[in-house]
């Protein structure tokens, strides 16, 4: 199932908060596997840096040695697996507070998290998933509709997917940006609430990897229309992107119109820092100019690593990335010389200059309220939880390679659910619950 199949330990788990001490002769990480959605809590005798606490739960992991409701393990110096617990008392799976649907627009469509099939896990947070779309509307026929689902589990991501659903949901159509599609709903003790949203999925993938074709084409069209995008983007909208990157740019195979995706590191113009006189104290469209020029530079030369640093950018600028040798990978296909790839960035690059000086307004900056503040909470347990019988919504799913190996006509479903045959559900632990009752959605 994707991603979290061959990728390295940092990636697939994600040590936070710890404890312990010498004298009472251990020490424990908390540790999550984006794959399994779960939460594991190491502990050792001996003081170890994070790295040994992911390694050592990557190890036993790929050695299928955990248990699927195991929440707690003891592990000894060399790495071997001691004893493990499911004791939820030990649990410190962290859940987030969702937004209730009631602070989001009735008029935005909305979809059930347990109607959405999982296909495949494109990255942490982020899967592609299905949906089944009803005759009517011109279609004699249902057919399956597939999205790309982006959601959060933990508490640090509540306000930053906020941000982005409704960055998302507010850009009007465009044929350069992604599509949102739906919200993504669950229910907690009879109350509708927000997880996460979904977008319209377009193949090809994205531009910092080559297709399977083994070659990647890159016209000047397409340089074009990112560079248009991102001028739509920042000054009618007032929307930076910050984070314009091959990684977050596809090629539509459909329509060989390129797609800029993934806003959650986006911002809204009319929050940049002005002075007195309400002019910017720095060039707020510069990131997304200088990212431009090295997301063109990463696609021609398929040198990925050259200014890969996130938090050097602001101190890189066009130029820089002009000046650097641009030599074309032999799998990239370009229908002009390199030199007009570089003569149109700094054309766009300089008209975009002035903007500081320029932009003080623009014509329909996207607007929306702040995250309310009862949704911000202090980091509550599952245990915790637990001792107070509060209801809260599961994301524990099987592994990848588990996944992969349902039976015909099981099918994995974003809540974590297996849903069989028969309408019954099998969870992670192997407990079979009824059919749901509700379609929910709309």
């Amino acid at each position: 199932m994707g991603f979290f199949e061959n990728c390295k330990p940092d990636d697939r788990f994600y040590a936070f908060l710890g404890g312990g001490s010498e004298t009472r002769g251990y020490f424990y990480r908390n540790v999550q596997d984006w794959d399994e959605r779960r939460t594991v809590t190491v502990e050792t005798r001996d003081y170890h840096e994070i790295k040994w606490h992911i390694e050592a739960l990557a190890k036993l992991t790929k050695e299928h040695q955990l248990r699927p409701d195991t929440i707690w393990i003891k592990v000894a110096k060399n790495g071997a697996l001691e004893s493990q617990s499911n004791d939820i008392d030990k649990d410190q799976t962290i859940i987030p507070l969702y937004p209730s649907a009631s602070k989001f627009l009735e008029s935005v469509r909305r979809i059930g998290r347990w109607q959405l099939a999982e296909l495949d896990r494109l990255g942490k947070q982020t899967d592609l998933t299905s949906y089944k779309l009803a005759s009517g509307s011109g279609r004699s026929t249902a057919c399956d509709v597939r999205v790309v689902f982006k959601y959060y589990t933990n508490e640090g991501n509540a306000g930053v997917m906020w941000d982005e659903i409704h960055c998302v949901m507010m850009i009007p159509r465009h044929p350069n940006i992604i599509t949102f599609d739906h919200l993504v709903t669950d229910v907690v003790d009879k109350k509708e609430i927000v997880v996460g949203f979904t977008t319209l999925y377009v193949g090809g993938g994205t531009l910092d990897t080559l297709p399977a074709t083994g070659r990647r084409r890159f016209t000047l069209a397409h340089l074009k229309q990112l560079l248009e995008a991102i001028d739509w983007l920042n000054r009618t909208h007032g929307i930076l992107h910050n984070d314009l990157f091959a990684r977050n740019l596809l090629i539509d195979p459909d329509t060989d119109q390129l797609k800029i995706f993934d806003f959650n590191l986006a911002r809204r113009l009319d929050e940049e820092e002005r002075d007195a006189d309400g002019d910017y104290e720095y060039d707020p469209f510069d990131r997304d100019t200088t990212c431009a020029a090295i997301c063109a530079y990463q696609v021609v030369t398929q040198d990925l690593q050259t200014h890969a640093d996130d938090d050097m950018i602001a101190d890189i600028g066009v130029n820089n990335v002009l000046a650097l040798k641009w030599e074309k990978h032999h799998a990239v296909t370009l229908d002009e010389d390199v030199a007009k790839y570089k003569e149109l960035l700094s054309k766009w690059a300089s008209g975009r200059a002035d903007a500081p000086a320029t932009v003080k307004r623009v014509p329909q900056q996207l607007v929306w309220q702040a995250m309310p503040k009862s949704d911000h909470l202090a980091v509550r347990t599952r245990s915790a939880l637990a001792r107070n019988s509060e209801a809260h919504i599961d994301w524990q799913r099987p592994s990848s390679s588990a996944a992969r190996s349902l039976a015909q006509g099981e099918i994995l479903l974003a809540t974590g659910e297996v849903l069989l045959p028969d309408g019954r559900r099998r969870l992670v632990n192997g407990t079979i619950l009824p059919p749901r009752r509700s379609s929910g959605g709309r």
